[in-house]
């Protein structure tokens, strides 16, 4: 347990030495995809978060964080069928 919080701490002194350094800085003006780029390269930022990040810290609507249950609650409604996969900027 105390590994792992050790672990979590060391991560997020990271993380703030790169926003420190200005790793975030004047990212209104990149496109979707750069922007999803350079948030997962964010210790503890996957493509969900990066999403959520998207949409509603920038308000870039293309963006649409998809889980587990999302899916499986769009896969049984008539509104989403036909997508079927969500939308990273890879």
């Amino acid at each position: 347990m105390q590994a792992l919080a050790l672990e979590q701490k060391k991560t997020c002194m990271y993380n703030r030495k790169k926003l420190k350094n200005g790793f975030l800085e004047d990212l209104e003006g990149l496109s979707d995809e750069e922007l999803f780029e350079k948030l997962v390269l964010l210790d503890g930022v996957g493509p969900k978060v990066a999403n959520c990040i998207m949409l509603f810290a920038y308000n870039r609507l293309e963006s649409f964080p998809i889980d587990v249950w999302v899916k499986k609650s769009y896969g049984r409604s008539i509104f989403f069928k036909g997508i079927e996969e969500e939308k990273n900027y890879k």
